[in-house]
């Protein structure tokens, strides 16, 4: 399998596979203003989803029931069918709580056989912070970045990955435009992953970094008062060592993007 397939495919597990019940307070304004987040049960969204070939597809995510994990109250979250759009993904089977201004997330996330992952990969997270409306531009929203490795094997070439996970706090825009509808109070968040990929050849290492760039995913989420995620654009940019690329017979350079396109929604 192509590295870049690979890593298209497994970030949006890769983004929330660790545990983490750390919560960072650093830089949030405890006297903050609410920031009104609508988890009730019923709330649904649909979302138009595209992707950098102009391929489209439609989304529906929905909140289905309380759920108690851990002797914790929590909002189930589900989609109609399996989701294209990387933030229905990471917020379907798994809960979902506020904690002040921030919303919370905990459950698994499999990746089953029908993705093409060449690794089992059995994930979980535990209260990690998605979002905060307090936090300011570029703030961390976890105190210490996620941490994972996995090795795997292209056209012969052994990779071992390190990657970071951690999210951010984003803007704060008076209004956005998403699909001709004008929304008020709209806060961004980030979910960024850095990487470094070491490689080997037949039992000798011949790169302790194959990346040109350790930041290859990006996905921001603009987050409208009441209503939720109004528009998601997820950006994957990996850049590889060129005799390195030429000897997994994979490109060198490989962008891709997503959005996600609020539609339609009902929030109480």
């Amino acid at each position: 399998m192509k590295l870049t397939k690979f890593i298209f495919i497994g970030l949006t597990g890769l983004l929330f596979s660790c545990s983490s019940s750390d919560d960072s307070n650093n830089g949030s304004n405890n006297n903050s203003t609410p920031f009104a987040l609508s988890l009730e049960i019923g709330n649904y969204w649909n979302y138009d989803v595209t992707d950098s070939s102009g391929n489209t597809f439609r989304d529906s995510l929905f909140i289905s029931k309380d759920t108690l994990i851990n002797g914790i109250n929590y909002k189930k979250f589900e989609t109609d069918g399996i989701p294209a759009g990387f933030y229905s993904s990471t917020l379907n089977n798994n809960g979902v709580r506020k904690d002040g201004n921030k919303l919370l997330i905990t459950g698994d996330f499999s990746v089953n056989a029908g993705t093409g992952v060449p690794v089992n990969l059995d994930l979980s997270v535990v209260d990690f912070v998605i979002f905060d409306a307090d936090a300011s531009n570029n703030q961390m929203l976890n105190s210490q970045p996620q941490t994972g490795n996995i090795q795997q094997t292209v056209q012969g070439v052994l990779l071992d990955i390190d990657y970071e996970l951690n999210t951010y706090g984003g803007e704060t825009l008076a209004t956005y435009d998403v699909n001709g509808i004008t929304y008020s109070n709209v806060k961004t968040s980030k979910v960024k992953v850095t990487m470094t990929i070491g490689a080997s050849y037949q039992g000798v290492q011949i790169s302790n970094n194959i990346l040109t760039n350790n930041e290859v995913l990006v996905a921001t989420q603009y987050v409208a008062e009441n209503i939720g995620v109004i528009y998601n654009d997820t950006q994957i940019n990996v850049n590889l060592n060129a005799q390195i690329a030429t000897l997994m017979g994979t490109p060198q350079n490989t962008s891709q993007q997503q959005n996600e396109k609020l539609d339609t929604y009902s929030t109480n």
